[in-house]
């Protein structure tokens, strides 16, 4: 169905008539609204007096009927346009900032974080932008940008997994314009995010770990989360949810626990060790409700302390734990399949990575021992 534009009249005080535009059916103009009048503030007279009058009416209705004309034709550019055809052109900072607004009710404080850092370089990058301005080249200027940025906090470039997970972020806010129609093109199609190097993941000897066991923590209850997880490789989001009616016995009387993995989005139980469960217990003795009660930001401080008092001299956060609990099962013998599906791993190469772990640790044994066998001349 076409737009029919039409030239109309409404009366106003001094014998007067204003004239607007209507627009049917109502159309979405450029800043994203939906308008069905446009009043192009000019008047005529209703009934002229006098020529004067007579003349102002007909210069008035022809310059008000151009502008028809001329909206006609923007239309026709989609400059305006239906619901269903509509190419908008609003600010797209702003439509960024209301979903990360959005995302706070749906994802970890952690995760919401890293939204609103990747919004943050997005406009040190754009500035302002409009969605009519949006395009490949755009997308991929911002992740070389991501890849030349220097970080406030720590004075160094953002690691390959930082780049991409903002990037994804922007990726993601894009996807999501073109579904609700903000943009009519998909220009994510074809962009590749950042390949991600696969780093070297910090862990903690049995050695450190008992150096750490042995050292006083402020709060007892990092102590045992930590250790817990070094005991199942849960992450600190998993572990820090779990109640106590997430625990229970299997048929060989083994504690296993129903654990919600965030990454993959499903439930699965896992067993646990004696070790393991005597922490909850530890933590929790009257076994009822929330075990480790505990906020990311006061563990994560928690933990540098008590790294720092126990003199290990390693970048150990809370996640460092779960990667402990791989590479000391995979140095014990434990195959790698079976570590992964512990740790819910939906990619073996994502484990893998902690076997390579492994054979540089092995490596790092060569010519431990030397024996001298020079004789003597």
């Amino acid at each position: 169905m076409a737009v029919k534009v039409s030239l109309r009249q409404k009366p106003i005080k001094g014998g007067k008539l204003s004239l607007y535009l209507d627009y049917y059916p109502p159309i979405i103009n450029k800043d994203g609204k939906e308008t069905r009048r446009e009043f192009l503030k000019m008047h005529i007279f209703e009934k002229p007096a006098n020529s004067e009058q007579k003349s102002h009416n007909k210069t008035t209705l022809s310059i008000a009927e151009k502008i028809r004309d001329s909206r006609n034709l923007s239309i026709y550019n989609k400059e305006y346009g239906f619901k269903d055809n509509v190419v908008l052109n609003i600010d797209f900072i702003k439509y960024y900032e209301e979903l990360v607004e959005r995302k706070s009710n749906t994802v970890s404080k952690k995760n919401h974080q890293s939204w609103e850092a990747s919004l943050m370089h997005y406009k040190d990058y754009a500035k302002k932008i409009y969605t009519r301005s949006l395009n490949k080249k755009h997308v991929e200027g911002y992740k070389e940008h991501l890849q030349t940025v220097v970080s406030k906090k720590t004075g160094h470039a953002l690691s390959s997994a930082t780049v991409a997970s903002y990037f994804k972020h922007f990726l993601n806010v894009l996807n999501q314009a073109y579904e609700e129609d903000v943009l009519k093109e998909d220009i994510t199609k074809g962009v590749k995010n950042v390949k991600v190097e696969n780093k070297l993941r910090e862990y903690l000897t049995l050695e450190e770990l008992t150096k750490l066991w042995n050292t006083s923590v402020e709060n007892n209850t990092v102590k045992n989360l930590c250790f817990f997880c070094t005991h199942t490789g849960f992450r600190f989001v998993e572990a820090s949810k779990l109640q106590w009616e997430d625990i229970s016995k299997d048929n060989s009387g083994n504690y296993v626990v129903r654990v919600y993995h965030t990454k993959g989005k499903k439930y699965t139980l896992n067993p646990i060790s004696k070790d393991a469960y005597q922490l909850l217990i530890d933590e929790r003795p009257e076994k009822k409700g929330k075990i480790f009660d505990i906020t990311y930001d006061i563990a994560i401080r928690a933990v540098k302390e008590w790294v720092t008092a126990a003199e290990i001299n390693k970048n150990i956060t809370l996640h460092n734990f779960r990667h402990t609990y791989a590479v000391l099962q995979i140095e014990n013998g434990t195959d790698v399949f079976t570590v992964s599906k512990m740790l819910g791993h939906k990619n073996i190469n994502t484990t893998m990575i902690y076997a390579k772990v492994t054979d540089i640790a092995k490596t790092k044994t060569l010519d431990k021992i030397k024996l001298n066998t020079n004789e003597d001349n």
